[in-house]
């Protein structure tokens, strides 16, 4: 069964196939802030929506730091270009008791553009139940 399994883990992405729910990848300057919005219940109450904030301060010796804010929780992250080191993950609904169908955000550093002086991280959500509402708020697209 795990053979079965990592091998569509690998192959699915030569495909062209998409294991998130969304995605958007962010081109940001230091400091330059991007918001996901997430819209718990697929948006039915809009008291229940909640930010995830985040914006890069510092990139030295191919370490970057990242400050994320959720749900007014602010949190800072080393990420680097290193397997299991580039992405950090947290859960986004308070529903624990099913492993399988978590809702999740991971936020994934692509790579540091040092003549642009730019990052690229990427931002997905899986969202097995479909109970969630999506919004990208790229600070370029403004």
């Amino acid at each position: 069964m795990s053979k079965v399994f990592l091998s569509l883990f690998f192959v699915m992405p030569l495909f062209g196939l998409d294991m998130w729910d969304s995605s958007y990848i962010f081109k940001l300057k230091k400091d330059q802030v991007a918001t996901v919005k997430v819209v718990l219940d697929g948006g039915k109450d809009p008291l229940k929506s909640r930010d995830i904030k985040f914006r890069w301060t510092l990139y030295s010796n191919k370490h970057l730091i990242v400050l994320v804010n959720y749900d007014n929780f602010p949190t800072q992250y080393t990420l680097q270009k290193i397997y299991k080191k580039d992405t950090l993950l947290f859960y986004l609904r308070d529903d624990y008791q099913v492993r399988d169908k978590r809702s999740f955000f991971i936020l994934r550093f692509v790579e540091y553009d040092d003549k642009e002086k730019t990052v690229t991280l990427k931002a997905a959500v899986k969202d097995p139940k479909k109970r969630l509402k999506i919004i990208f708020d790229d600070p370029n697209k403004k």
